[in-house]
């Protein structure tokens, strides 16, 4: 049997729902869970040379949208228990996913990569890359959508 192939990822398509584990233990989260607000998936390699700095703008954002929207930072590593203690390292805070099977449903081919998906559920804004202009732009973004 034939299966369409899935649409990609663009602003103002559904974003693909997921649940994942969290890295800091409890109940794993849904995507779905989280309709109303809007949602910062920061993906990252804990390997990678940004990690530091977008698991930081991903901290620093959680705290300015604390209540208007979730942030968590998305490890994709296949080695969970390295991703945790690469969060330990950094003394974050925010909460983390175990990202290992997201990264092909939202396409994610190179880290960081900052998405935003809006309180309906749809992309609403994706980054890759990492610069001192991330964390700004994000923030525009954000509040564009929590007003």
């Amino acid at each position: 049997s034939y299966t369409a192939p899935a649409a990609p990822l663009a602003a103002g398509r559904p974003a693909p729902d997921f649940v994942a584990a969290r890295l800091e233990g409890g109940d794993p989260y849904r995507l779905a869970a989280s309709r109303g607000k809007p949602v910062l998936l920061v993906f990252y390699k804990p390997t990678g040379d940004l990690a530091r700095p977008s698991i930081l703008a991903a901290e620093t954002l959680e705290k300015r949208y604390a209540g208007k929207a979730d942030v968590f930072a998305v490890a994709v590593s296949s080695d969970v228990d390295a991703a945790k203690s690469h969060r330990t390292a950094v003394g974050t805070k925010v909460p983390g996913l175990d990202g290992a099977g997201l990264r092909e449903r939202f396409g994610v081919d190179s880290y960081p990569r900052f998405v935003i998906v809006d309180k309906d559920g749809n992309l609403a804004w994706q980054f890759e890359g990492y610069g001192n202009e991330v964390p700004g732009l994000t923030a525009f973004e954000l509040d564009r959508l929590t007003k």
